[in-house]
């Protein structure tokens, strides 16, 4: 009995720490966002600079590996200037291997006689270029013997980073980037930076500030996510109080508490999902709105009909009226499991949209 009473009392204590952690998330969001609107313009700026100031060291690191590349290469060459064409292709393995990244011998009328990695599109005379779509970090030594120019590269894609999951970066106050180099024609209401000078190239960045709104509403969603989680965290700490209740659980509660459990998740939104755990991009089904509108929203829903009917059909009473609800639910979740799939199969058959 007096463990019983001490699991009891530790749930009921779990589920009102939830609770507080709940109201206290959310009441701190609140004043958070607030004071984010007061200084947007403020906080959107020095934002920006240390996104341009983290772009700007990322360029610095990678030109730091391409020389190493380079320099390890041209090493080889001028220690054997008389190599054939196939022990420069061995020089080359394993140099510049990253996300990427490329590097080639080219002769002096600019055809590649050995490469490795990523192939680079661009002539590669300058120390930036670009294509329709990605910029080309390029490192380059010519070398008198053999006369030859080893050139080591990293492709760019020409796109802003996608925001967090759970956090407001740097590049969450982002909505765009375009590198160029120099004469592209600014759009309006984006800032333009110098990243790089060099004697051959010079490297320019428009980023282009998310909306006040947007940010707001970002920073505001994280905060109702964890709230929710929180908030359902505490309904089934408080269902486990009652189970280890001296009466036991009745089966009204449970289903309360798990029905209040779900509800408490349907406020979450996760905008960057690349697993798609939180939305359908395919194929989906409305019949249960937003109860499943992903699969994170039907493995709950799911598992909270799982739970209301061990609820209901654990209880061995021997009244007629227990024995037509429990038939009554049976029928009912098998009817609507069938309707479910039928849906789901319908809605792939016809429409990648239902």
């Amino acid at each position: 009995m007096r463990v019983s009473r001490v699991a009891n009392s530790t749930a009921a204590r779990a589920a009102a720490v939830f609770l507080l952690l709940a109201g206290l998330t959310w009441l701190t969001v609140q004043l958070f966002v607030a004071q984010m609107s007061r200084d947007f313009d403020a906080k959107s700026a020095q934002h920006l600079g240390h996104e341009v100031d983290d772009i700007r060291g990322d360029i610095a690191r990678t030109e730091s590996r391409l020389d190493g590349a380079v320099e390890r290469v041209a090493a080889k060459l001028t220690a054997n200037p008389a190599a054939s064409r196939a022990a420069m292709f061995a020089m080359l393995r394993g140099e510049a291997n990253g996300v990427r990244q490329g590097i080639r011998i080219v002769a002096p009328n600019g055809e590649a006689i050995a490469w490795w990695g990523e192939d680079l599109r661009t002539p590669g005379a300058t120390s930036f270029e670009f294509d329709a779509t990605n910029l080309y970090i390029v490192r380059a030594r010519p070398l008198p013997n053999p006369a030859v120019s080893v050139q080591a590269f990293e492709r760019v894609p020409n796109q802003p980073k996608l925001p967090g999951l759970f956090d407001l970066d740097d590049d969450d106050w982002v909505s765009g980037t375009m590198f160029h180099a120099g004469a592209l024609r600014q759009e309006k209401g984006s800032l333009r930076f110098i990243l790089e000078r060099r004697p051959s190239a010079t490297l320019w960045i428009d980023v282009t500030p998310r909306p006040r709104a947007e940010v707001v509403d970002a920073a505001r969603t994280i905060g109702t996510d964890v709230a929710a989680v929180l908030l359902a965290m505490g309904a089934l700490a408080l269902l486990a109080a009652v189970r280890q209740s001296k009466w036991g659980a009745h089966p009204v509660a449970t289903i309360l508490l798990v029905f209040a459990a779900r509800l408490a998740l349907m406020p979450m939104r996760v905008d960057q999902d690349p697993w798609q755990i939180f939305r359908f991009d395919l194929f989906a089904s409305r019949m249960l709105g937003p109860f499943s509108r992903s699969p994170f929203d039907l493995l709950a829903s799911a598992a909270a009909i799982l739970a209301i009917v061990i609820a209901l059909t654990k209880v061995r009473g021997s009244s007629m009226a227990m024995q037509i609800v429990r038939t009554i639910v049976s029928l009912a979740v098998a009817g609507g499991y069938m309707l479910f799939i039928r849906n789901l199969v319908d809605n792939s058959r016809i429409s990648t949209v239902p």
